[in-house]
């Protein structure tokens, strides 16, 4: 095979590969976040932060 054929195979797989990254983003990990996953330090009763 010459350059030309691996450069189209090449160029194939990366497009693939960001389809199916596109798709997985869609499928499964698009599922909206409890606000509380993305905090790191939350507030006690007293109004000073708990590590």
């Amino acid at each position: 095979m010459n350059r030309k054929t691996y450069r189209i195979c090449l160029i194939m797989l990366i497009i693939a590969a960001m389809i199916s990254g596109i798709y997985y983003y869609r499928s499964v990990q698009k599922e909206e976040l409890n606000p509380q996953d993305g905090i790191f330090v939350r507030e006690n009763g007293m109004g000073r932060a708990d590590v």
